[in-house]
C-alpha cells in the first residue's frame, strides 16, 4: 500500500491536479485507491459505463479505437477515463494494460464529489482535453 504522502507527491505530477494545494491533494490521496493490474487486462471497453478515473503510477496503458487500433500509449503520471465520468455516455475508447500496472483509481461517485468541492478541476480537465485535441490535429498521430 502506497503511503498518503507518496500519493500526494505523485498527484503533484498529474496535470489534472495542477494548482491544487498540498492539503487538497491529501484529501484526494485519501480517496484514491491503489490497484494493481496485470498486462493484457482490459480495464474497460468502448461504450462501457464510466465507473472510475485512472492515474498511472507504474506501467503503460494502451488506448484503442473502435477498430482495436492503438491511438496512444499512456505512461506514468497520465490519467484517463475522465470523459465518461463527465458526460455519463460511456467510454470513448478501450483501455488495455500494455504491461503490469499500478494505478490510483477514483470512483465516479468520488470524482463527482471532488468536482463539487474543487471546481478548478473543470479548468484542468478542459486543458487536458484541449491538449488531446491539439495532439490529434498534429501531423504525428491521431491523439486520443
Amino acid at each position: 500500500m502506497i503511503p498518503i504522502m507518496e500519493k500526494v507527491h505523485f498527484l503533484r505530477k498529474v496535470p489534472l491536479f495542477r494548482g491544487f494545494s498540498i492539503g487538497d491533494m491529501m484529501v484526494i490521496a485519501q480517496i484514491a485507491q491503489e490497484v494493481s493490474v496485470d498486462a493484457g487486462h482490459v480495464l474497460f471497453r468502448k461504450g462501457d459505463p464510466g465507473s472510475a478515473l485512472y492515474l498511472i503510477l507504474d506501467g503503460e496503458v494502451d488506448i484503442l479505437n473502435q477498430e482495436g487500433r492503438l491511438v496512444t500509449r499512456l505512461g506514468p503520471a497520465r490519467c484517463f477515463g475522465e470523459v465518461a465520468l463527465l458526460d455519463n455516455k460511456g467510454r470513448t475508447a478501450t483501455a488495455v494494460c500494455f504491461n503490469d500496472c499500478r494505478m490510483l483509481m477514483i470512483s465516479s461517485n468520488d470524482f463527482d464529489e471532488i468536482l463539487e468541492t474543487y471546481p478548478m478541476l473543470y479548468r484542468n480537465i478542459v486543458q487536458v482535453l484541449t491538449g488531446w485535441l491539439r495532439e490529434a490535429s498534429s501531423p504525428k498521430g491521431e491523439g486520443i
